[in-house]
């Protein structure tokens, strides 16, 4: 009984003491909106972004790029973005972005395209990042942006 009594008064006066403990300082909101982190699509058709020089832009956390093809040959071409990996580099991801679209090009017989895209890069018109409200409040002045759900 005596363990009882002895277990229960040091379980009370823990309680005590948490409750004194406690400030306003210490405490912070457990979902902070302002902080999270959404989906966002950059339009790039006018600022001429290539595979060869998205990397110098340094967009934090993209996830898909939409090449932008010809009017003419667009319908044939069944991938229409290409997923990035995120265990990869930008740059990797543009080179194998770049690899799979010039293949594909030569796969339909657009040659003269493939010339001139391996020079250039693939033209990129829209991708689509992670980032948050503070991160694209910035983005905001240079490119055409807004949120999606992907």
């Amino acid at each position: 009984m005596k363990t009882y009594l002895v277990l229960f008064v040091a379980f009370f006066c823990l309680i005590i003491i948490s409750l004194f403990n406690v400030s306003d300082n210490d405490t912070s909101l457990v979902f902070n909106e302002a902080d999270e982190e959404l989906f966002y699509e950059i339009n790039l058709e006018n600022n001429n972004v290539t595979t060869n020089n998205l990397k110098n832009l340094n967009f934090k956390s993209i996830i898909r790029a939409y090449p932008k093809f010809s009017n003419i040959y667009e319908e044939r071409i069944e991938q229409k973005y290409y997923n990035f990996d995120t265990n990869l580099s930008v740059l990797e991801n543009c080179m194998d972005m770049k690899k799979r679209y010039l293949f594909l090009l030569s796969h339909y017989g657009l040659i003269s395209d493939k010339q001139e895209f391996q020079v250039t890069g693939i033209p990129i018109s829209k991708i689509i990042i992670i980032a948050s409200n503070n991160d694209i409040e910035s983005l905001k002045k240079q490119y055409e942006i807004k949120q999606v759900t992907v």
